[in-house]
């Protein structure tokens, strides 16, 4: 073979794979957005995502559950824990409604669930005292109510 035909060969070879690389890149950057746009996306570590507060809530005449109420869930669900107290740390709140009886008349409602898997109800009660009652959703049941479900209007 002559000098001539081998630098021709050696460009057609050379050619052959500049071509299989650039595929092949190709290919897998498809690959990849595909696998991307399957994959589930996790949220950011120790990233808050707080819900917003609730500023649409009309004043109820309980001032506790007013103040309550405006906040996020999350917050909700801190300061019930805090009332509870027994190491409660509340991860989930339920506003349950108000009461209608003359003894728990104007008595907020509130359901809280703790991070050890205990829940209760809380009552805010109204007035300057505005004093807080807790009973365990256990004793809740043999009252004949329950928790994290609404009061009757």
């Amino acid at each position: 073979m002559d000098a001539g035909k081998k630098s021709g060969v050696r460009r057609t070879i050379i050619g052959w794979v500049l071509l299989a690389i650039i595929l092949t890149a190709v290919a897998a950057v498809l690959w990849i957005a595909h696998l991307a746009a399957l994959a589930p996306v996790t949220p950011v570590r120790n990233a808050v995502n707080e819900p917003p507060p609730h500023t649409d809530t009309l004043a109820t005449g309980n001032a506790a559950y007013d103040r309550l109420a405006r906040l996020p869930s999350t917050e909700q669900a801190l300061l019930l824990g805090q009332d509870v107290g027994q190491g409660c740390v509340g991860v989930v709140a339920f506003a349950m409604g108000f009461g209608r009886h003359d003894a728990d008349k104007g008595d907020a409602y509130w359901s809280v669930r703790c991070a050890d898997g205990k829940s209760y109800a809380v009552a805010l009660h109204p007035g300057a005292a505005g004093g807080v009652s807790v009973l365990g959703c256990d004793a809740m049941r043999s009252a004949g109510m329950e928790c994290f479900k609404r009061l009757p209007p």
